[in-house]
């Protein structure tokens, strides 16, 4: 049997409608505890958040490995292998080591059936016991869902990073931003330093009184750390400058600093993965402003991902309002001049409707795909809200969707892609297909 298969023989909260079974770190810890606790071996920063963890982690592991620390990464969930959850160097853990490690995980289980771990458990047991074996000098690890109760939430870190916080996971996590706050505080760890994007005062409020009850410094954004456009943005460029002044590390200002991500929540990102890595060298690791510069200037997969230039399209992963929101902004401030096309599929247990009005502003034309692997949890239009029903134009094929947007749109116009993670592959085969038609000749009649 595959590995697909086996996991998917375990809970998969993942793919759950509503609410979440097993939710606990107890079942991880036993199974860690029965293969020696690797997890306790690690130099970790371990990071939770509602927005931009996935982007802040990724950054904050290439400022590591390019300061020369061998560094594991482990971000959920994937956007087209299972292996890109797990990382080192960069390159996604090898299918004899998934397997192995695996096996190690399974037979564990088969003797200890009072363990009853989830899909999520099952990966970052895994990941922990690679990043261990493969002795990392430094372990990335964001948090699945929330981060009191989060499986990764055994690791005592060296950093703890909370992002952007907001509205998402609700029925799990709180119907308040202060209830998911505290659910995301839940992360913080006696003496262990807190960086955080949050500036809204009640959240930021949250933070600072967890970190009071565990002694942990707190440093904040527009407060330590700092990040602003220096004057140059487009489509394919942003220059932003960068400036920090963390505990004990001497301040750091980081001017013209060329940067990929064309959201401005993701300057914040980026702030705060510097603020992070001048942590993490108050702690003995040795990170130049070289190494952070180089560090944030790559791209983040997946992260309003240009797919295709000619014609344009795009992806992110957005999938909650305050994230639609801020694709909606950075694609006003990117392509101004461009008709907008959105292509977009809503998981059951987000807020559809709250999307749709962040987005349905920007656009020409609104449609909706359906997803056929993530059927199960997928929403159909309709649930979207009545007053935005008519606006969501159901598709249920790549291709349909390509013969209708070949009608619709000129060669400039800009389609996204957003909604989902698993809209990813999707996105990339329908930019392949745009690409393929745009560079047909043309009919001779």
């Amino acid at each position: 049997m595959n590995l697909e298969k086996r996991l998917a023989g375990l809970i998969n909260n993942e793919a759950r409608a509503h609410g979440f079974v097993d939710y606990s770190p107890d079942h991880i810890a036993r199974l860690l505890e029965l293969h020696g606790n690797p997890h306790r071996r690690l130099a970790a920063v371990h990071i939770a958040g509602t927005n931009g963890k996935g982007s802040t982690a990724h950054m904050i592991a290439r400022i590591a490995q390019t300061a020369g620390y061998k560094t594991g990464l482990y971000t959920s969930p994937h956007l087209l292998r299972i292996h890109e959850r797990i990382r080192i160097q960069g390159r996604p853990i090898p299918d004899s080591a998934l397997n192995r490690l695996a096996d190690m995980a399974f037979n564990a289980l088969a003797a200890h059936p009072d363990i009853a771990v989830t899909y999520f458990d099952a990966l970052t047991f895994i990941a922990f016991a690679y990043f261990a074996e493969e002795r990392v000098d430094l372990a990335v690890i964001e948090t699945g869902l929330g981060g009191r109760l989060d499986s990764t939430n055994v690791v005592t870190p060296r950093v703890s990073v909370i992002t952007d916080i907001a509205l998402d996971h609700t029925r799990v996590l709180g119907s308040t931003i202060p209830q998911i706050a505290r659910e995301k505080a839940g992360i913080i760890k006696p003496g262990v330093p807190v960086v955080t994007t949050n500036t809204a005062p009640g959240t930021v409020a949250v933070l600072a009184d967890a970190c009071r009850g565990q002694r942990s410094a707190l440093f904040r954004y527009g407060h330590d750390f700092f990040a602003r456009l220096s004057g140059e943005k487009g489509e394919d460029r942003t220059v932003i400058d960068i400036s920090a002044a963390v505990g004990s590390s001497p301040p750091i200002n980081l001017q013209r600093l060329p940067f990929d991500g064309r959201a401005p929540v993701q300057m914040k990102n980026a702030a705060a993965a510097i603020a992070t890595a001048l942590c993490l060298t108050a702690r003995g690791f040795t990170i130049t402003p070289a190494h952070m510069r180089a560090g944030v200037s790559a791209r983040v997969p997946g992260r309003l991902q240009l797919l295709s230039k000619s014609p344009p399209v795009l992806f992110d992963p957005a999938h909650n309002p305050a994230a639609v929101r801020a694709v909606a902004d950075a694609i006003r401030a990117s392509y101004p001049d461009r008709r907008v096309h959105a292509v977009v599929s809503f998981m059951r247990d987000k807020d559809a409707a709250g999307m749709v009005r962040a987005l349905a502003p920007l656009c020409a034309s609104l449609h909706y795909l359906n997803i056929d692997d993530a059927r199960s949890r997928t929403i159909t239009p309709g649930a979207a809200g009545r007053a935005w029903r008519n606006m969501l134009v159901p598709i249920d094929t790549l291709d349909a969707l390509a013969t209708r947007l070949s009608r619709m749109c000129a060669p400039t116009d800009l389609v996204v892609f957003t909604g989902s993670f698993r809209l990813y592959r999707h996105a990339r085969d329908f930019a392949r297909l745009r690409a393929k038609a745009a560079s047909a000749p043309a009919p001779f009649f």
